[in-house]
């Protein structure tokens, strides 16, 4: 089973996106910014991180260079 990182500042958003995922028969989670989303990428492994461009703190952009810092293989998709 694949599994999907979503990140977005709206949490109902987050929660609703991973529900539809699940759905389709991924593994979603969820989290609120990029802070939260790179403490779970590495506490866990993701196939795949969707993240809004525009959030408080950091943005989808500087989250998606952290990540391929730590593992340039996963796919990002930037939603806005």
């Amino acid at each position: 089973m694949r599994a999907i990182l979503f990140v977005d500042d709206h949490e109902v958003l987050a929660r609703l996106s991973c529900e539809i995922l699940e759905m389709q028969g991924y593994r979603a989670v969820s989290a609120y910014n990029g802070a939260e989303a790179l403490k779970k990428f590495d506490e866990e492994d993701f196939d795949i991180l969707v993240t809004d461009f525009r959030m408080d703190g950091m943005n989808g952009v500087e989250l998606a260079k952290k990540v391929h810092e730590k593992n340039p293989d996963v796919p990002v998709i930037i939603v806005t």
